[in-house]
């Protein structure tokens, strides 16, 4: 079977501008409303930066070495829930969505590592950690460390996936708009 390759939504200059436009329109129309949403990305940014030391630390330590580096070969890119988080939190957005080198490297690996501030990336450059980076953080001496590194990126998850979820239906005490914002912005 032929696997349909995956097309990377808002690739071209045009719809990255159309994109751009149609959220700051829909986030400024929400008026007060957009307040729980901007301290809902906020908390995520807040929780990548308790865990980007770690994770900086296992990269360092297993990306060097490692003969099949995953910003070199996978396809990734903004989609809607990094894009918000990203506008929520700074008002602001990626001057355009992430491509892949002719070489197959994403845009932003460097040979120091990744250019964008942990919070400037889409989640799943956080999210996924390989087998490699697993035995780093596993053997790290202070489990305090491992503890929080993982009650972080649950703590950026669960608010990250609802933006696109049904967000009549927020967690538990998180006061959160009762509509679906990825809705309003489709409808622009």
């Amino acid at each position: 079977m032929v696997q349909k390759k995956q097309e990377i939504p808002w690739a071209s200059e045009e719809l990255w501008t159309q994109v751009v436009l149609s959220m700051s329109k829909t986030i400024s129309a929400l008026g007060s409303e957009a307040t729980n949403l901007k301290s809902m990305a906020k908390q995520i940014v807040l929780a990548y930066a308790e865990i980007d030391s770690t994770l900086e630390w296992a990269c360092l330590t297993s990306c060097p070495t490692c003969a099949d580096v995953c910003c070199g070969r996978a396809t990734v890119w903004y989609d809607l829930k990094d894009l918000l988080t990203i506008f929520l939190s700074t008002e602001m957005l990626p001057n355009n969505q992430i491509y892949r080198r002719p070489d197959t490297s994403c845009c932003n690996l460097t040979p120091s590592g990744c250019r964008l501030q942990r919070y400037e990336r889409p989640f799943i450059c956080t999210w996924y950690i390989c087998p490699d980076q697993k035995v780093v953080i596993e053997g790290l001496p202070d489990c305090t460390d491992k503890t929080s590194l993982f009650r972080a990126l649950d703590e950026i998850k669960q608010p990250a996936m609802s933006w696109s979820g049904n967000m009549s239906k927020p967690p538990a005490a998180d006061p959160s708009p009762s509509f679906d914002v990825t809705e309003k912005i489709q409808q622009i």
